[in-house]
């Protein structure tokens, strides 16, 4: 009969890995297994190459690949590229382009794999050194770092005695082969690691660890585990069970002559299960067999660590051993061992202070890559990034192996579990957020999000990216998706666009969204913040074909208003998008009626309204409002109240780029910073200095102004020789051969026609630079102008920068000066400080205490290498105002006032195109941005989740019996409960006071509007459609009537509802207007009931004698009475 702990060590069931590195490294090694079978495990849990974090590891070793004769062959079909299509191989291969220190190796053999192709290999010195050559030309074909040797082992399993040394001699071999190589090409070396037992017995029997530690080979894996994985042994332990735990088999490779910071202690992100053969739950008891297989996972007596943490929410019991300093959980007859928090955070300490070079884990598909458990994107190995940090690594004498560049840990702090003998109490979670509800330290802020927006405490910068849907279609290399995007380099992301059609949004490419057989891009696009938990996506609606229209007819009555933003929260949330931009181009303009220009407030006023509600009911961080803004001054004063919109929106993009194009008659730079002194009065109005003050003058607050900044150029066909800006101009320059459009380069066009002979000119006083070639002309932005363009928004306490767009950098490094040039210089100059959140403190002191220090890093510098070959002189232009921009593309009116974002002759498709043309090709676009702060996402602090049960009770009440992933339900018993299902799993939820579930929109609401029968006293006695009312009770809230139902909404904290422009106001300003209906001085009011009609008395004196009020209440309580001003 089994045991609960392994009496016999078994290699296929336990990892302990060791690596060694012929190298000294100043910070710790983090190495990270990915496995090419995770592919095929179900959604949500299939795992590639594209869905790790780089950041997390210095070395990822893809396993595997396998010996046949002499050579090295892949496993799976889809390990290597063809012509059809990118095999995963290329996708490991490509996560060097966001770590560029990150290694990445090739792991061959395996326990399938066996023995018998490595006997058969290293039977003779020629087929090893054939073997080595063969093996370069592999690793070097598919871009990998290096080899990893899995043989399963040396002198076991079938292979002879005399493996044990021919195994060093193949070592020796492969090493000298690679250094040669290294040597003759001038390349880094190819890394040299092995995987290998941590057994005794094995260890003795395979390997002569001086002779491979002393420089024949860089790594050691060793396969080894008891619990799953024990650090240490216990007291009631055999003699031979004493020997398979961690530390013991650490002990074996440095006693054997490996050196301490060459040896990496390998860490399963999974457990072991087992089915108990009683109700003895204890390490050692008699167990039955292997456990159910994990409905993810799919194999028996295995269970991931997202598995485990599932089964502790369903009730689970939790185990801490305190001898071995690991977890294990219970239930049923069915058992596991595991690592978690805890354990992996005392293993941490254990590397550290025992001088070890770092750790190993198998496998990254295992950890929680979807947060489903709660505790952040990748706990086990963001633990390990936060406790084992890495800096440079230089192996002794051959290749840099730097750390990659480590942005902040995932999870920073302390989310041990108690280490009580059991703890049953696991952490619930909340909805869609799924963050632990109980006192476990965390990342994220504890105050409300409703009361705190969004921005509220950002320090940083931030930096506010435009990814276009259409740059799908470009040519290739320059084809541009979602999984192109490095995440790290935005605090916002805006995807564009979508439309409005009717009170709706709706997508503009067939792709945009997913659909039952593929994936689509909005989900691609929220996958990012996978990687980047602090990220923000937004959706931008609108665009300049998309034009007035139907902006005119949304706003055109405050019913379809109130209905759209409803509509566009059900929309936002279903895609995981965090905000909503506005890009309206222009209100009040090209076709759109003057009075658009107050509607286009109300729109925001309503919008942010109806978000703060939705986030106050459900507990969910506040949807963000943002707006991509004109800067043109006769399009921002016809379209804008500034200051009103100021209020309502969380940040202002503004579009301070296109202005000046090809549509004029003249050379004129695309996005200057400052005028020319050579200028006409009207021409000095159109750069970045001029349309930011207007903005600023006009009540927008600094920190809410977005500087957007172009990374394109506008060219020009040069009307003769002259160059100089305001030269004459003869149309349009030559479209550029991956943009595809007559005057317009991106900036990795550009860089490639200087490469070409083009000459650059710096004009010093707009701090841009152009370039010109033969009758061609391109005014753009580089390094150089985007470096001062940043300090303007340092030196002018901007909010931050905003580019268009993602795809126009030169994310391909083909200029030469590294991936993503300009935007990676934004971030190095307008960094995004994380904010600490104030913490909620864990119940339990870990066994260790985790460092307190977080690795920081400085960003990247990138330096320009432009070839400025002269600096322009002066020249006035030839005309004295810019011509009108053409009807079809740019604005009819002053052509500076935005950007274009998309081209207008073609239309929208609604199917999957036909071609490879896009269906738009918008050259540009308007950003919005969330805050760059930590987001909130505890639970609601109306309602705590507790574990659902898994069967409805009798009579229907209790939790749904069939859960789907993502879907709410009501309960049939307590309509104030509700449950939301994650991955199989009920988490159980309670209104707060005065509200219940509404199934119909998926929040709690009202009590008194999902049941229209309960009175709702404060409620106005009339009801015409689109109008709003005030509350009765509370100068705070108000009603707006649609479709014959009041529906009741609450203004901002430090913002009360003003019924004299119907809208929350400043509290300031709604005090200031009380006396407006009143004669203030003879202090006249009229006593009326609650809810009367008829006055009762007429009182006068002062409004404050016998009265119990609010500062700046509209109306004045006195027990069933309330003042209201006559």
């Amino acid at each position: 009969m089994d045991k609960l702990m392994v009496t016999k060590w078994n290699p296929q069931f336990f990892i302990l890995a060791v690596l060694l590195f012929a190298s000294i490294a100043q910070g710790y090694k983090r190495v990270c297994y990915h496995t090419n079978w995770a592919q095929y495990r179900p959604e949500p849990y299939k795992f590639f190459p594209d869905d790790i974090d780089p950041s997390l590891c210095t070395h990822i070793i893809y396993s595997f690949g396998k010996v046949v004769g002499n050579t090295i062959q892949p496993y799976e079909w889809n390990d290597q590229s063809n012509a059809w299509s990118v095999g995963k191989y290329e996708d490991a291969a490509n996560l060097k382009i966001k770590n560029p220190d990150l290694k990445i190796l090739l792991a061959i053999g395996g326990w399938t794999h066996g023995s018998a192709p490595f006997t058969a290999l290293v039977d003779n010195t020629k087929d090893m050194e054939t073997f080595a050559d063969n093996a370069i030309g592999y690793l070097r074909d598919i871009n990998f770092d290096g080899l990893d040797l899995d043989w399963e082992y040396p002198a076991n399993r079938g292979s002879p005695p005399e493996d044990k040394q021919r195994f060093t001699e193949l070592c020796r071999i492969l090493r000298k082969t690679f250094e040669n190589e290294g040597n003759q090409s001038g390349r880094s070396r190819l890394l040299l690691t092995a995987a290998v037992a941590a057994g005794e017995e094995t260890v003795d029997s395979a390997y002569d660890i001086a002779a491979i530690s002393q420089g024949k080979i860089d790594g050691v894996w060793t396969w080894e585990n008891s619990h799953n994985s024990p650090l240490y042994a216990r007291s009631d332990e055999s003699t031979e069970q004493k020997t398979l735990n961690q530390e013991y088999a650490i002990n074996l490779w440095l006693n054997g002559g490996t050196p301490k910071e060459k040896l990496i202690v390998g860490m399963g992100l999974y457990g072991r299960s087992f089915k108990m053969a009683s109700s003895s739950h204890a390490l050692g008891s008699p167990a039955a067999g292997g456990g159910a297989a994990g409905r993810y996972t799919k194999e028996a007596g295995f269970l991931s660590f997202y598995e485990v943490c599932h089964n502790l929410a369903n009730g689970w019991s939790r185990v801490w051993n305190d001898e071995q300093k690991v977890p294990y959980a219970y239930k049923g007859d069915q058992w596991v061992g595991y690592d978690d928090l805890q354990s992996i955070t005392v293993k941490a300490e254990y590397v550290k202070n025992k001088g070890l070079g770092g750790s190993m884990v198998w496998a990254m598909d295992l950890d929680d890559f979807t947060n489903s458990c709660g505790f952040g994107i990748n706990p086990l190995m963001s633990k390990l990034k936060e406790l084992l940090p890495t800096n440079s690594v230089v192996p002794t004498g051959n290749p840099k192996t730097q750390a990659p560049s480590s942005s902040k840990p995932t999870e920073s702090l302390n989310t041990a579990k108690p280490t009580q003998t059991v703890s049953t109490n696991q952490p619930t979670q909340s909805p869609n957020t799924a963050k632990p509800t109980q006192k476990v330290s965390t990342n994220q802020p504890t105050q409300s999000p409703n009361t705190v927006g969004p921005d509220a405490s950002s320090n940083g910068y931030k930096r506010v990216c435009y990814h276009t849907n259409w740059a799908q279609y470009r040519p290739e290399p320059y084809k541009f998706f979602p999984d192109d995007i490095d995440p790290s380099l935005c605090t916002h992301i805006i995807y564009s666009f979508g439309k409005v059609v009717g009170n709706t949004i709706q997508p503009y490419e067939w792709n945009d969204e997913s659909d039952e057989w593929s994936v689509g891009k909005y989900e691609d696009a929220a996958n990012l913040k996978i990687k980047n938990p602090d990220l923000k996506i937004l959706l931008a609606i609108g665009g300049w074909t998309h034009g007035s229209v139907p902006f005119t007819a949304l706003v055109n009555n405050t019913k379809d208003m109130a209905t759209f933003a409803d509509n566009a929260i059900g929309y936002l949330r279903n895609i995981n998008f965090d905000g909503l931009d506005l890009d309206w181009e222009y209100p009040a303009n090209r076709g759109s009626p003057p009075e658009d220009k107050q509607r286009f407030t109300q729109l925001c006023k309503i919008l942010r309204s109806a978000f703060e509600d939705e986030a106050k009911k459900i507990g969910r961080p506040r949807l963000l409002l943002t707006a991509a803004v004109a800067a043109g001054e006769e399009t921002i004063e016809s379209a804008y109240e500034i200051g009103p919109i100021s209020k309502e929106l969380d940040f202002i993009n503004l579009m301070a780029y296109d202005l000046h194009g090809s549509w004029e008659k003249f050379l004129g730079h695309n996005s200057p910073l400052y005028a020319r002194s050579d200028e006409s009065t009207e021409q000095k109005k159109l750069n970045q200095d001029y349309a930011v003050n207007l903005w600023l003058n006009g009540g927008t607050p600094k920190e809410k102004l977005i500087l957007g900044l172009g990374l394109y150029g506008r060219s020009f066909k040069m009307f003769s020789s002259a160059h100089a800006l305001g030269s004459p101009a003869a149309g349009a320059g030559t479209q550029g051969p991956y943009t595809r459009e007559g005057g317009f380069l991106s900036f990795y066009e550009v860089c490639q026609n200087l490469a070409k002979g083009w000459t650059r000119v710096w004009n010093d006083e707009q701090k841009v630079p152009y370039a010109y070639k033969g009758d061609q002309w391109v005014g753009y932005d580089d390094l150089e102008s985007i470096q001062i363009k940043a300090d303007y928004i340092r030196q002018n306490g901007l909010g931050g920068s905003m580019i268009w767009a993602i795809d126009l950098d030169d994310f391909r490094n083909s200029c030469g000066l590294g991936i993503n040039p300009l935007m990676s210089k934004l971030k190095e100059m307008l960094p995004d400080r994380t904010v600490q959140p104030t913490q909620a403190t864990t119940n339990v002191e870990p066994t260790k205490a985790p460092t307190s220090s977080k690795p920081t890093q400085a960003p990247t510098t990138v330096q320009p290498t432009q070839a400025t070959t002269t600096v322009e002189p002066t020249k006035a232009p030839t005309s004295s105002k810019p011509t009108q921009a053409p009807t079809t593309v740019q604005p009819t009116k002053v052509p500076a006032t935005d950007k274009p974002t998309q081209a207008s002759t073609t239309a929208q498709p609604t199917l999957a195109p036909t071609t490879v043309q896009p269906t738009q090709a918008p050259t540009t676009a308007q950003p919005t941005q969330a805050p760059t702060t930590a987001k909130p996402t505890q639970a609601p602090t109306t309602a705590q989740p507790t574990k659902a049960p898994t069967t409805q009770s009798p009579g229907g009440c209790g939790a749904p019996v069939n859960c789907e992933n993502g879907k709410y339900y009501a309960d049939a018993c307590d309509p104030k409960v509700y449950y939301h299902c994650g991955h199989g799993i009920a988490y159980t939820y309670k209104c707060g006071a005065d509200t219940v579930w509404d199934s119909g929109k998926n929040y709690c609401n009202w009590d008194y509007i999902v049941n229209p029968t309960t009175p709702d006293p404060c409620a106005p006695t009339d009801c015409v459609e689109g109008n709003m009312y005030g509350d009765s009770c509370d100068d705070q809230s108000y009603y707006i009537c649609s479709e014959g139902k009041l529906s009741k909404h609450t203004c901002a904290d430090g913002t009360l509802w003003d019924s004299s422009i119907d809208k929350c106001n400043w509290e300031d300003d709604v005090g200031a207007k009380r006396c407006a209906p009143v004669n203030c001085e003879s202090d006249i009011y009229v006593l009326r009931e609650l809810n009367g009609t008829l006055p009762l008395t007429t009182v006068t004196g002062s409004r404050n004698e016998g009265l119990d009020e609010k500062k700046t209440q509209q109306y004045i309580y006195h027990k069933r009475f309330l003042w209201n001003i006559y």
